[in-house]
Formats: C-alpha cells, structure tokens, sequence
C-alpha cells in the first residue's frame, strides 16, 4: 500500500479529515479521472470508487458523482454515509426516487438498478466497506441518528 493511500486510511476517520475531504475530494477526482482519461482518480486505489449518473428527483436533470463501493455477487454495493453527516447524500435520495442510473469505471459507462439492500445483508457489507476503508465504521457511527441507506447496483 501507497504511503498516501496509508496516510489517508490514517486521518480518514478524523472530523477535520471528513469536513475537508467531503468538499474536495468529488472535485478532485473529477479532475483527475479528466486529466488521465479515466485511469486514476484522486482516491486512492485501495479504495475502487466510479461516477454514479442519476437523476435528480425534482429537477429530472442527470447528477454525477464519484462514489466508492464494493462488489458483492457481480453487483455493486453503495452506501449513503456522507462522510458521517447528519443527511443523506443527495444521490441516495435520487436513486431512491429514480432507481435506473449508470456507473463509469474506466471510461466505461454501465446502465444500472438500484435495489434497496435488505436489512439482513447489511452486516456483512458494512464490513466489507471497513475492511476497505476503516472510516465507514466511524462514518456509521457519526450517522446513527439516521438509517443509512444502501443499494444494490444491478447491471441491467
């Protein structure tokens, strides 16, 4: 593992850490994705993230973002912790509203669905996200005021 991808596991759980990184980091790997023509992003590599395309529930328009996930049975599997705020991240709300989206890994776009994970499969992919990123077990915390939703993308 990269000193940076070590630094970064490091501070990754840290509140000042969450506040600047939620600002930047989106930003950052846009830029990067752009500038490499999609090999690389500004996250490091032990964390896989794409661009998640959706629609945004009131204004119909398509939304991109960069989401980490994990691949769970050929699917993709994303969580809405928002670093650990107290909301939920607004393209949670737009794949719940609208479940049709598409991902971009590569420069390689997918048309997806997003299922809603059952409760009972939650545990074990809350894991896979720490063992990925330990700051998931942090950012579940931060967010226990809310249910933090997780979806299964589904290639369609």
């Amino acid at each position: 593992m990269s000193l940076y991808s070590r630094f970064l596991r490091a501070v990754g759980g840290q509140n000042w850490f969450a506040a600047v990184a939620a600002r930047t980091v989106p930003r950052l790997d846009r830029v990067v994705y752009r500038l490499t023509r999609g090999r690389r992003l500004a996250t490091p590599p032990s964390v896989p993230t794409f661009f998640l395309t959706t629609t945004g529930r009131r204004s119909g328009e398509s939304r991109t973002v960069a989401v980490s996930y994990v691949e769970d049975g050929g699917d993709f599997v994303v969580v809405g912790s928002n670093w650990g705020k107290a909301t939920t991240p607004e393209w949670a709300l737009n794949l719940a509203a609208n479940p049709r989206a598409s991902v971009e890994i590569g420069g390689e776009e997918t048309s997806v669905e997003a299922l809603l994970v059952p409760v009972g499969e939650r545990d074990a992919l809350w894991e896979a996200f720490g063992s990925m990123w330990p700051a998931y077990a942090v950012y579940r915390r931060r967010a226990k005021d809310r249910v933090v939703q997780m979806f299964r993308l589904v290639s369609t």
